[in-house]
C-alpha cells in the first residue's frame, strides 16, 4: 500500500509542479496589458523559469540520493506553492520574474527527486512512460485549466489556488509513502559536497547521448516556443482574444504526445528517433507554412502531428539512457536529460529575447524550424552508430 500511494504522489507531484508552471502561459496576454509586457518581457520570463530549472539540475539533483526521495519531493511542493502564491499577489514585473524562477526551481527539483521516485517505484515500462508524459500531461491541464476557468469565471487567480489544493494533497501523499532510499550517513555533509555539479552518463550509455541529446534540443526548443508565444499566436496570428484559445494551443503541443510516447514502445529506440524526428521536423516547417495563412485548423493539426512525434522521439531517448541505469545512477541521468532539454529552451528563448522587437511571429517560428532541422540531422546521423 505505501509503494502504491509514494508512487501516486511521485506523480502527482511530478504533474502538479508542471500544472502550476503552465496556469500563467494562457494570461500572458493579460499580464502584457496590466503590467505593460512586450515579447521581450515575456520570453526573458521564460529564461527565468529555465534558469530555476537548470539552477536546481545542476546543484541541488543529488539530494535526493542523500536526504531520501520524499524529503526532496516535499521541498519541491513547498517552491510550487511559493510560485502561486507571489502570483495570486502579482502587481509588478518583478514579481512575475521572481515567480516564474520559483517555479522553475520547484519544476526542476522535482524532474530529479521526483522522478526517480517515480521510477524506482514503478515497473520499468511504467517508469519510462510516466517520466516521458506527466510533465506534459500537467503542463496541458494546467494551461486548459487556466483558460477554462478564466473564461467562465472571469478570475486571474482562482486557477493558482487550484494548484495550491493539489500540492496540499500530493504532499499528504508523499508523506505516506514508501521511502525508497532513505536519510543516508553523513548526510548533511554529503549533500554539501554534492552541491558541487556532477551531471554525468556512464561510460556504456554515453553512445546513445549525441542523438539524444539532439532530440532533448529539438523539442524542447519548440516547447520553451510554445510556452511563451501560445498567447501571442491566438491572439496576433489567429486573430482570437479568447485566453481558452491560447490555453488550447499550448496543451495541443503536450497532451497528444503522451500517444507518441506509448507507441515508442512498440518499435526500437533508434527507429522511434528517426521517425519522431523527421516528423517532428516537417511538423515545424508545416507550422511556419501554417501561421503565416493564420489558419486556425491547420495550426492545431500541424501542432497536433508535431506533439504526436515529439511523443516518439522524446521517450525512445529517455529509454535510451534509462533502461539499464542502476538505483544510484538514475537522478543524476534524469537530470542530465532535463539540463540539456532546458539548455535547448532557454538559449533560443534568450535569443528571441533580444531580437523580438524587430521579427514577427512567422520569422520567429522560422527561426525554431531551421533549428529542429539541424538536430534532425544530428539525430539521422548519430542514430545508425547506436
Amino acid at each position: 500500500m505505501k509503494s502504491k500511494l509514494g508512487l501516486f504522489g511521485a506523480i502527482s507531484t511530478f504533474g502538479l509542479v508542471f500544472f502550476a508552471s503552465a496556469a500563467p502561459i494562457p494570461l500572458y496576454s493579460v499580464y502584457r496589458q496590466t503590467l505593460l509586457l512586450n515579447n521581450a518581457d515575456l520570453s526573458f520570463s521564460s529564461v527565468c523559469y529555465f534558469v530555476g530549472t537548470v539552477f536546481a539540475l545542476l546543484f541541488l539533483a543529488r539530494l535526493s540520493n542523500q536526504f531520501g526521495r520524499k524529503p526532496v519531493v516535499i521541498v519541491a511542493l513547498i517552491l510550487s506553492i511559493l510560485g502561486v502564491i507571489e502570483f495570486i499577489t502579482l502587481n509588478s514585473v518583478t514579481g512575475f520574474y521572481f515567480a516564474r524562477f520559483v517555479q522553475g526551481l520547484s519544476c526542476g527539483l522535482a524532474s530529479s527527486a521526483a522522478a526517480a521516485y517515480v521510477v524506482d517505484l514503478a515497473s520499468p515500462k511504467l517508469g519510462t512512460i510516466a517520466v516521458s508524459t506527466t510533465p506534459m500531461i500537467g503542463l496541458s491541464l494546467g494551461s486548459l485549466g487556466s483558460g477554462f476557468i478564466v473564461e467562465t469565471t472571469g478570475s486571474l487567480t482562482a486557477i493558482y489556488w487550484v494548484a495550491f489544493g493539489f500540492a496540499v494533497i500530493a504532499t499528504m501523499l508523499v508523506l505516506l509513502g514508501k521511502e525508497t532510499i532513505g536519510w543516508q550517513k553523513s548526510a548533511v555533509k554529503n549533500a554539501v559536497i554534492s552541491l558541487v555539479p556532477n551531471i554525468g552518463l556512464p561510460e556504456r550509455l554515453r553512445h546513445f547521448l549525441p542523438a539524444a541529446a539532439a532530440v532533448f534540443i529539438g523539442t524542447w526548443a519548440i516547447g520553451g516556443f510554445f510556452q511563451t508565444f501560445s498567447a501571442p499566436i491566438a491572439r496576433d496570428q489567429l486573430h482570437s482574444t479568447s485566453v481558452l484559445v491560447g490555453s488550447t494551443v499550448f496543451a495541443a503541443f503536450q497532451i497528444p504526445a503522451f500517444f507518441g510516447s506509448v507507441l515508442s514502445g512498440k518499435i526500437s529506440q533508434s527507429s522511434g528517433q528517426k521517425i519522431g524526428m523527421t516528423g517532428f521536423f516537417l511538423s515545424t516547417i508545416g507550422l511556419v507554412l501554417a501561421l503565416a495563412q493564420s489558419s486556425v485548423f491547420a495550426v492545431l493539426g500541424i501542432i497536433v502531428l508535431a506533439s504526436l512525434t515529439f511523443g516518439l522521439a522524446y521517450a525512445a531517448s529517455i529509454k535510451s539512457l534509462l533502461s539499464s541505469a542502476t538505483l544510484e545512477e538514475r537522478a543524476g541521468i534524469l537530470s542530465l536529460i532535463y539540463i540539456i532539454g532546458y539548455a535547448g529552451a532557454a538559449v533560443p528563448n534568450l535569443i528571441v529575447g533580444k531580437l523580438a522587437s524587430g521579427l514577427n511571429l512567422v520569422e520567429i517560428t522560422t527561426g525554431y524550424a531551421v533549428l529542429v532541422g539541424i538536430t534532425w540531422l544530428i539525430v539521422i546521423s548519430k542514430s545508425r552508430h547506436q
